[in-house]
């Protein structure tokens, strides 16, 4: 059965997490320990780490950065972050610094629908990421800074699984997915089970 996207503009239901830049990554987890009382839910050291201090599946990313950008690194320049392939990747600052918030949206319908009216403003994503998790369309501000337009695609039970599994070890950044494909499904009445494993197909078929 065909479906429509919301006539008005939705709002995300929560700001899910942040993720930061830090040249102090030890450190930078003792801050958030105390301070929050958050638990290290995905240790990834030296590279980083996720935090949570309630039921989400991580409120506080952390990844590493030099605590000196790399002579071949000018400022305001990139470092490429890629899975085990070196086929998917994103694209980080080399500066100490916020990479990204992320909010939460109720309903894929309510992510596309903010999709299409940014799209008809002329706002073009940076990435299109299935995270597993999560089902992610991310943006830059005026000033660089990311804003991870999501929705969760599975409960937060099988989440905190999944970010724990050999699948996610192995390619812990995600499929790209083309946004306007997956609107078009959509729109088109592909079940939503379907819809949510956008990218992830040939994996899973395999």
């Amino acid at each position: 059965m065909a479906r429509t996207l919301p006539t008005a503009p939705v709002s995300p239901y929560k700001l899910s997490h942040a993720v930061l830049r830090t040249a102090h990554l030890d450190e930078t987890i003792r801050h958030y320990e105390l301070l929050l009382n958050a638990r290290v839910i995905l240790d990834l050291r030296p590279n980083g780490a996720a935090l949570s201090y309630d039921e989400e599946h991580h409120r506080i990313a952390l990844v590493a950065v030099p605590a000196v950008a790399p002579a071949d690194h000018g400022a305001g320049e990139d470092i490429r972050l890629t899975d085990d392939t070196g086929a998917v990747g994103l694209d980080l600052s080399v500066a100490p610094g916020l990479e990204h918030l992320a909010f939460t949206f109720e309903s894929l319908g309510a992510l596309l629908g903010m999709y299409a009216r940014a799209k008809a403003a002329g706002f073009k994503p940076v990435y299109c990421i299935n995270h597993g998790p999560t089902l992610s369309i991310y943006y830059a501000d005026p000033d660089g800074h990311k804003n991870e337009m999501m929705i969760d695609t599975m409960p937060m039970e099988l989440a905190d699984e999944a970010l724990h599994s050999p699948e996610f070890a192995a390619n812990p950044i995600g499929w790209p997915f083309d946004p306007d494909e997956l609107l078009a499904s959509y729109e088109a009445g592909a079940p939503l089970a379907e819809l949510m494993n956008i990218g992830r197909e040939h994996t899973l078929a395999n």
